[in-house]
């Protein structure tokens, strides 16, 4: 059966911690913002949830534009981005973080259905590419990997 060949640490229990493992904010000071940006609000809810969950600070919007135009007041440490959305593409919000230096060195994990926009995302600097559809528990292990690569800086 699936669920029993999935490992044990990728199930939570009831309080929302990874089992034989801890949650981010278990560890001092350790709780990464993650802008989460999704047109579609059933999947951008469900990932601010499990985000949410596992420890991290999470919000989310739902275009573009306003994902860029949010990101110098709330100063994520990771953004999730789908690239087909309003006023804005993933693509277009992933080239003006990187052409701004006080953005730049935020990494970005695109999460989408365009799976031949993989390698113009990572001409762009993308730090990880998910492709739709994918378990919330995906995403969370790429996000993981992801920090784990560029730890977050003191502040």
């Amino acid at each position: 059966m699936v669920e029993a060949e999935r490992r044990s640490n990728e199930h939570p229990d009831r309080r929302g911690t990874p089992r034989g493992g801890r949650r981010l904010t278990d560890a001092p000071g350790a709780c990464p913002t993650v802008l989460v940006v999704e047109d579609e609000a059933p999947i951008r809810t469900l990932l601010v949830r499990q985000l949410s969950r596992f420890g991290f600070r999470a919000e989310g919007v739902g275009d573009g534009l306003a994902a860029f135009t949010l990101v110098p007041t709330l100063e994520p440490q990771l953004i999730i981005t789908d690239i087909r959305l309003p006023h804005m593409s993933g693509l277009e919000l992933l080239a003006r973080l990187a052409d701004d230096p006080r953005t730049q060195q935020i990494p970005v994990v695109m999460f989408t259905a365009e799976v031949n926009a993989a390698e113009a995302a990572a001409r762009l600097g993308c730090a990880a590419f998910v492709s739709k559809p994918a378990t919330p528990q995906v995403l969370l292990e790429r996000v993981r990997e992801v920090l784990r690569a560029r730890p977050v800086p003191d502040t």
